[in-house]
């Protein structure tokens, strides 16, 4: 059980989702300083950070182990932490007044386009944050330029109305060996988690931390996975 940043253990098959409010830190550098010096036992302010080639952040100074990525969206704000695992993830607030056909004739594939608008009217903006959120994640683990890469994922989903639906990966001509997790983790909101190990299933533990350092274990509301169902 997780009650304190004090008291991590981060096993090698394994997401931490670390959520905290947009108030409860004075920036978002501020939040993943507290949330990772706790993985690398040194001070929040002693941590020095590299980029990739399209801006991804990573651990400098000896802490390449740990792998994590930042996201943010409405009033949330979302750290993924791995060990020696590339990790992507994206949080966003399914607001309805967004423009989720316009954005997706834009960004989205022709065969994920065509899912979205045949969708009933009452499941298009759901499904639309479905999809984006897988997307952004896959792009983001890879630490690829965005635009370039939200056309380049191409996504075979579908959700069961009797549980967790099944998350199917494909890019170009074949399949994306990398695992992924939808989750409602805030009502209006959704999240997605690409984890790009080859052996194993992670598991996932999602942590909201306050200002004061406390950190409260929640439940994870699993909405889809690309995990092969058991049995």
């Amino acid at each position: 059980m997780i009650d304190s940043l004090e008291n991590i253990v981060l096993e090698a098959n394994c997401v931490h989702l670390w959520l905290a409010r947009n108030d409860s830190f004075a920036s978002s550098d501020a939040f993943k300083r507290a949330v990772l010096s706790s993985y690398v036992g040194a001070p929040a302010a002693e941590l020095h950070f590299d980029e990739g080639e399209h801006g991804k952040p990573a651990l400098g100074g000896g802490a390449q182990s740990i792998e994590f990525n930042l996201s943010h969206s409405g009033d949330w704000l979302v750290c993924a932490v791995s060990r020696e695992v590339a990790v992507g993830v994206d949080l966003e607030y399914c607001d309805p007044r967004r423009a989720s056909l316009k954005v997706a004739r834009r960004y989205f594939r022709p065969e994920e386009l065509a899912l979205l608008e045949t969708c009933p009217d009452q499941l298009r903006e759901q499904r639309f944050f479905d999809y984006w959120t897988l997307k952004e994640c896959a792009v983001k683990a890879r630490g690829e330029a965005l635009a370039p890469g939200l056309k380049a994922y191409g996504f075979d989903f579908s959700l069961h109305e009797d549980g967790p639906g099944h998350i199917a990966c494909f890019t170009d001509d074949s399949a994306d060996p990398s695992t992924y997790f939808l989750l409602d983790p805030l009502e209006n909101y959704r999240m997605a988690v690409c984890w790009m190990g080859d052996g194993g299933a992670p598991g996932v533990t999602l942590i909201e931390l306050d200002s004061q350092g406390a950190a409260t274990e929640r439940t994870v509301s699993l909405r889809a996975t690309s995990l092969t169902p058991a049995g």
